[in-house]
């Protein structure tokens, strides 16, 4: 179970890599033309019209549900925590279990639907109108795109936190969130 479950997460951190590496460049790219459009538009009075719709569209959905996964392998994710460390260790890491099973079954559904909508508006040629004609399938599979690896990150931390439940440093290795409890109380 563990070598399946180290192989896993080394298969999730590559895609994580590379999603997280996509939602930097696209707010980079968000960065620049927006920049790029301000100048325009106060330094010649001549605004790149499709700047906003092309940001507010793609590139900020993109820059936020790619790198989700990313953040939660990272432990940067918001983790309120003032019931969990008054837990016993091995019942904080049950808990840990099935708030993650939880999650993945939300997020699977969330990036399911998301699939469902994003297949829905290709058949449908759904378009934004603006500066330019948009197609909303694009916009739209960003959604399972970043949901369905952040379903399964989810997925792979319930199952190590019930398998790792007193190994502190598989736990460590997988970058499960450790908190406040100490080696005494595993």
């Amino acid at each position: 179970m563990s070598g399946l479950l180290f192989r896993t997460d080394r298969w999730l951190t590559r895609l994580d890599l590379v999603l997280a590496g996509a939602a930097a460049a696209c707010i980079v790219v968000m960065m620049l033309l927006t920049g790029a459009d301000v100048v325009m538009r106060y330094a010649f009075n001549r605004p790149i019209s499709w700047v906003y719709d092309l940001v507010t569209h793609y590139l900020l959905v993109a820059g936020f549900f790619l790198g989700l996964s990313y953040t939660l392998r990272m432990n940067h994710h918001i983790c309120v925590d003032f019931f969990a460390r008054m837990l016993p260790a091995k019942s904080y890491q049950w808990c840990m279990a099935l708030g993650c099973l939880a999650a993945a079954a939300i997020f699977g559904s969330v990036a399911w639907y998301g699939l469902r909508d994003a297949i829905h508006a290709w058949t449908n040629d759904e378009v934004a109108f603006g500066a330019l004609i948009w197609p909303m399938w694009a916009s739209k599979a960003v959604i399972p795109l970043g949901m369905a690896p952040l379903a399964l990150r989810c997925l792979h931390r319930a199952v190590a936190h019930a398998a790792f439940h007193s190994d502190r440093a598989a736990q460590a290795k997988l970058g499960l969130r450790l908190d406040q409890h100490s080696e005494a109380e595993v």
